[in-house]
C-alpha cells in the first residue's frame, strides 16, 4: 500500500463501502439550546437510520452559528454526506437565514447535499430581497434534495415563487421506551412560550393571568399534575413565575438545565409521551407528543401553529394566544379531550401511518438518487480532482469505459469485479457500492 496516496485519500473522504454500511454525516441543525431543535433532531437521525442507511456516524454542527464559506466546506467534504434540517432555518432577516453558504463558495461543496424538513420561522410574511432568493435558489440547485417540513412553509413561500418539496416534520418521528419520569398519577404538559413576548402576543399581564387561572384550573378542578416545560431560556422565568404565584405542590418546573443536553433528550421525551394531553405554544410542543399518541391542545401564536394544525386537519383543537375568550375555549376543549381520548388517540395513529408511509417513501428515494451513478461519477471526479494523480484519473478512465459498455456486453459485470479485485489488493479503494 502506497502509504502517501493513502493518507491523502483519507483527508478527503473517509474509506466505506457503500450501500448498506458504515455512512459518515454532516448534520447541520439549529443547535441553540431549544428542546425543540434538540427532539426535532433526534427524530431526524431515527429518519435516516431507519431509511436511509442503517449505520451511520454523524458529526453535529450548529447551523446558525456557522458560516459555511470555502475553509468550512473543505471540512465538510471529507464526510460522506451534508445534511441540514429540519428546524425553522427559513428565518430570513435581509439577506441572511441559517444555512449560510455564500454564493460565491457554494462551487467548493464537492459532497453531496440534502436540505431535509426545514422552516419558514418569520412570524410574519416579508417580503424577500434579491440576494436571498438567490442564495437559497443555488443552494437548492446544489443540493440532491430540498423540503421543507408540513407546518404551512410550503405555501407560504410559493407566495414569493420558492418551490420546495414537502416532507412530514422529522420532530413526529420521536417515539421510543422512553421512561416514565418520578411522577405519580396523571399529568398534563403546559408549554409556555416567551422568548418574543411581542411577536407571540403575550407580553400583556392578561395572559399572565390566564396562565395562572389556567394552572390552578387543571390542578385544582381537574386534579391534574401540571409539569411547566420550557423549551428555551426564556420561557423559564415566565414558567417558575407562574409556578411561584400558583403556589401549589402539583404544579412544578421541569429541570430545563437538565432537559436541554443533548445527551438527555431521552428523559424530556419521556415527560411528553407519558403525559395524559399537553397544552402546547410552540410547534415542536405540538409535534413531538402527536408523535407519540398524546392528545395535544394548541395555543397559536405563531403563524406555523395553525399551518400544522390544518395539515392535520387539527385546528379545532386551538385557541388563539389573542382571543378574548381563551381560557372559557381552553376549558371547553379539556373537557372535550378528556370525553374523547381514545377516538383521538386513534386519529392520531392513522396521522402517524400515513406521515410514516410519506417519510419512508420521500428517504428511500433519496437514498437510490443518493446511490445514482451520476453522484457516484461526481464522487469519483472528486477524488481525481483532489489527488491530482495519473492513477485515479487512469481508474476513473476505465470505470467510465465500463459503464458504457453496460448496455453491449454480458461481460461488464466481470469487468468490474476484475477491475474492483485489482485495486483493493493494491490497496487502493474499493469500488462497491
Amino acid at each position: 500500500m502506497k502509504k502517501l496516496s493513502l493518507k491523502k485519500f483519507k483527508q478527503c473522504v473517509r474509506n466505506t463501502q457503500w450501500g448498506g454500511v458504515k455512512l459518515t454525516v454532516i448534520h447541520a441543525w439549529a443547535r441553540y439550546f431549544n428542546f425543540g431543535d434538540n427532539l426535532l433532531q433526534y427524530g431526524l437521525k431515527n429518519i435516516f437510520l431507519k431509511y436511509f442507511c442503517k449505520e451511520i456516524r454523524y458529526k453535529d454542527i450548529d447551523a446558525s452559528s456557522t458560516i459555511f464559506d470555502k475553509a468550512k466546506l473543505k471540512e465538510v467534504n471529507k464526510f460522506d454526506l451534508f445534511l441540514a434540517g429540519g428546524g425553522g432555518l427559513i428565518g430570513v432577516y435581509d439577506e441572511h437565514w441559517f444555512l449560510s453558504i455564500p454564493n460565491k463558495d457554494i462551487k467548493y461543496l464537492k459532497k453531496p447535499l440534502i436540505v431535509y424538513g426545514i422552516g419558514y420561522n418569520n412570524h410574519e410574511n416579508i417580503k424577500f430581497n434579491k440576494k436571498f432568493i438567490k442564495n437559497i435558489n443555488e443552494i437548492k440547485k446544489k443540493s440532491i434534495a430540498f423540503s421543507v417540513r408540513n407546518d404551512g412553509s410550503k405555501e407560504r413561500l410559493e407566495e414569493q415563487n420558492l418551490y420546495f418539496d414537502e416532507v412530514p416534520d422529522p420532530g413526529f418521528f420521536t417515539d421510543g421506551n422512553h421512561p416514565r419520569p418520578n411522577i405519580d398519577g396523571d399529568y398534563v404538559m403546559l408549554q409556555i412560550a416567551y422568548d418574543d413576548p411581542k411577536e407571540r402576543n403575550v407580553n400583556n399581564d392578561s395572559f399572565f393571568i390566564n396562565m395562572v387561572q389556567l394552572c390552578k384550573y387543571l390542578s385544582k378542578i381537574k386534579g391534574y399534575k401540571v409539569i411547566l416545560s420550557p423549551h428555551c431560556f426564556p420561557d423559564v422565568e415566565i414558567s417558575e413565575k407562574i409556578a411561584k404565584v400558583v403556589n401549589n405542590q402539583n404544579v412544578k418546573v421541569w429541570n430545563y438545565y437538565e432537559m436541554i443536553r443533548e445527551d438527555n433528550i431521552i428523559s424530556g421525551l419521556g415527560y411528553y409521551k407519558w403525559a395524559k394531553f399537553v397544552l402546547a405554544m410552540r410547534g415542536h410542543a405540538q409535534i413531538g407528543p402527536i408523535g407519540m399518541n398524546v392528545p395535544v391542545i394548541s395555543i397559536v401564536n405563531h403563524p406555523k401553529h395553525l399551518g400544522l394544525l390544518k395539515k392535520l386537519k387539527l385546528e379545532h383543537f386551538s385557541v388563539n394566544v389573542t382571543s378574548e375568550n381563551m381560557l372559557k375555549d381552553l376549558y371547553s376543549l379539556i373537557d372535550e379531550t378528556e370525553n374523547n381520548y381514545e377516538r383521538i388517540k386513534s386519529y392520531y395513529s392513522q396521522l402517524m401511518t400515513d406521515m410514516e408511509n410519506k417519510t419512508k417513501d420521500y428517504v428511500i428515494n433519496l437514498y437510490k438518487i443518493y446511490n445514482s451513478k451520476e453522484i457516484y461519477y461526481n464522487q469519483l471526479q472528486y477524488k481525481v480532482d483532489e489527488l491530482h494523480s495519473v492513477k485515479w484519473k487512469f481508474i476513473y478512465f476505465i470505470w467510465k469505459i465500463l459503464d458504457k459498455k453496460q448496455n453491449k456486453t454480458n461481460n461488464n459485470e466481470k469487468l468490474f469485479i476484475y477491475l474492483n479485485n485489482k485495486l483493493e489488493r493494491k490497496g487502493i479503494f474499493s469500488l462497491n457500492r
